[in-house]
């Protein structure tokens, strides 16, 4: 009865995702999976995300530095959207930029989302402005990190916003 799994900095890359997506809908009493630093991409987010929705307590996810980009955070976003017991996101460090963001925040306001990481990536102006928009409306959101991103022009008191408002 595995609760959670951390498989932090084992660069599993796309063909350990492979495997994993494969065990993931067995672990059906999973809440935490931990890839930080693993190198999936976008193709191994894809398979990780598709698996993810037979994982019904799953409530936390950290996808962080994994190279997953655009087309990555596409997908893990549409698990989000279907994962309802997902309370915790990292997404940070994985060369994210505003088709993402725009992704993301489309689907953010319907989320059960508390806490949502995208520090780190390649969000300009433009879509921190589609997020902060998007997480004023969403009503369960209390943490966004926006930090780190290489938005223009920088608004640094909008980079950690806590939801409290």
């Amino acid at each position: 009865k595995l609760q959670e799994l951390v498989l932090m900095g084992n660069r599993i890359g796309q063909n350990g995702a492979a495997r994993l997506a494969v065990m993931l809908p067995r672990c059906k009493e999973l809440k935490l999976l931990n890839l930080w630093a693993n190198n999936v991409g976008a193709a191994g987010a894809l398979l990780i995300a598709q698996a993810l929705v037979d994982c019904p307590l799953l409530e936390e996810l950290n996808l962080r530095n994994n190279r997953i980009g655009d087309r990555g955070a596409w997908d893990v976003a549409g698990a989000v959207s279907r994962c309802e017991s997902l309370r915790r996101v990292n997404l940070g460090g994985n060369g994210i930029g505003d088709n993402g963001a725009r992704r993301i925040a489309a689907l953010l306001p319907d989320s059960n989302l508390l806490v949502l990481d995208l520090g780190c990536n390649c969000i300009t102006g433009t879509g921190l402005a589609l997020l902060t928009r998007a997480a004023h409306n969403a009503p369960k959101l209390e943490h966004l990190n926006l930090a780190g991103n290489t938005c223009e022009p920088w608004t640094p008191h909008l980079a950690v916003l806590p939801m409290s408002i």
